[in-house]
């Protein structure tokens, strides 16, 4: 502890030496001020609320299961699809075509999903190829 020496010179303290800025504001303050939250404007909303819609589109592609994968062929195709970020649901998928690999199977599938993000066949079928364990798209069609 330090001998710290107060306004009265005859009188000294011991204890934690005094913030000089304590007697000037007072309490803590940060000096921040509250931030301003300000509605977004029309046209944000408009894109994000097109983003957000979701539409009904065919795709055939091919998808990469595991061999070890729990359930049959058509539940490892259905979780695979599910997992891809732009799908929000797998209506249907109907497999066409299986190639074992060593560690997985190809299967062909042509399904129907419910995907969410830009309304160009081109934007889903980029988004969709970009899913892991989806090897291919070969056709995509807008409901």
């Amino acid at each position: 502890m330090r001998t710290v020496a107060s306004a009265n010179p005859t009188r000294r303290t011991t204890g934690p030496l005094p913030c000089r800025h304590s007697e000037e504001r007072g309490a803590f303050d940060s000096r921040r001020e509250p931030m301003a939250i300000s509605p977004a404007s029309p046209d944000a909303q408009r894109e994000e609320h097109e983003c957000e819609r979701k539409r009904a589109v065919r795709a055939s592609l091919t998808v990469l299961v595991t061999r070890n994968a729990d359930g049959d062929l058509a539940e490892g195709v259905r979780a695979r699809l599910a997992a891809v970020d732009c799908v929000v649901g797998v209506d249907r998928a109907d497999v066409s075509g299986l190639r074992p690999a060593l560690n997985d199977l190809r299967v062909q599938v042509d399904a129907a999903l419910r995907v969410s993000g830009p309304p160009d066949e081109a934007s889903v079928a980029a988004a969709l190829e970009s899913g892991f364990g989806v090897k291919e798209v070969r056709e995509v069609d807008a409901e």
